[in-house]
Parts: C-alpha cells; sequence; structure tokens
C-alpha cells in the first residue's frame, strides 16, 4: 500500500483545520465544514458533495494509518476531476476494478446504489465482506 494518500493528479490542499471535537477522522475518509468551519465526516450519504479527503499529516510524522482526534489540526485536499488516491471503504462492503464508488454518511466510501450520485470510479478490487473485515484505503478515481 502507499504511505500517501494522494497517489497522482490534481488537487487544492487545504492545510490546518481544526477537526471538531467529537470528530475522529481517518486519512482517506471524506470531510466536510461544518459551520464553525471544523473538519467533520461528510454526511451527505450517496449525495452530491465535495470530495475533500483527508490526507497523512506527514510533516508532523503521521502515516496513512494515523486518525485525527477531536481539537486537532488535519489537512485535507479538495479532488479535481481524474485524480487518484486512496479513499476508506467501509468494512462489509464490497468493489471490483470499474465500479462507481459514493459516500456511505459516514465519510467512507461504499459501491454505487440505485438513485445515488458516483463520486469515483474504484481502480482496485477489494472485499470487506467478511465478520472481521475492517475499514480499507482502496485506490479510487474521482470524477
Amino acid at each position: 500500500m502507499s504511505n500517501t494518500i494522494i497517489l497522482s493528479g490534481g488537487f487544492k490542499k487545504i492545510q490546518s483545520l481544526t477537526i471538531n471535537a467529537s470528530a475522529t477522522l481517518k486519512p482517506g475518509m471524506l470531510a466536510a465544514l461544518n459551520s464553525s468551519g471544523e473538519l467533520i465526516a461528510q454526511n451527505a450519504e450517496g449525495k452530491l458533495c465535495e470530495k475533500l479527503v483527508m490526507l497523512e499529516d506527514a510533516l508532523q510524522g503521521g502515516t496513512v494509518n494515523d486518525a485525527y482526534t477531536g481539537g486537532e489540526v488535519g489537512d485535507a485536499a479538495i479532488m479535481l476531476s481524474g485524480t487518484e488516491s486512496l479513499a476508506l471503504l467501509a468494512s462489509g462492503e464490497t468493489v471490483a476494478v470499474g465500479d462507481f464508488i459514493t459516500v456511505n454518511g459516514t465519510g467512507k466510501i461504499q459501491k454505487l446504489e440505485a438513485n445515488q450520485i458516483a463520486l469515483g470510479v474504484a481502480t482496485a478490487a477489494c472485499d470487506l465482506t467478511d465478520s472481521d473485515a475492517v475499514d480499507t484505503l482502496v485506490s479510487v478515481r474521482w470524477l
């Protein structure tokens, strides 16, 4: 696995945003800004939303496996169309190469279902349907 969330392409980095006190955000999760300008997990389940993806905290020695907790300052990037990055696939989900993906309402991605809006395409296959499966970073290309 890559040691960075962004794999290739264009993005706009947004630095030093405060994580909401009740939030825990992991690199690869989709995030949103609340009315106070703090980062929270994107909760627009299956809907159109900004592709604001949490990054690893490399300047502080963080990796793609290190979560941000409430009150910390985190980095995120707006993914431009065609950018490839890692995104956090929710446990219980399965994607194949070429499957359209969307956000599941908790900041993680899932395979697109009927009447949902696609945000990207899986560029790697991943099966997390086993009972002991955990959320896993997978490669996606953003639309």
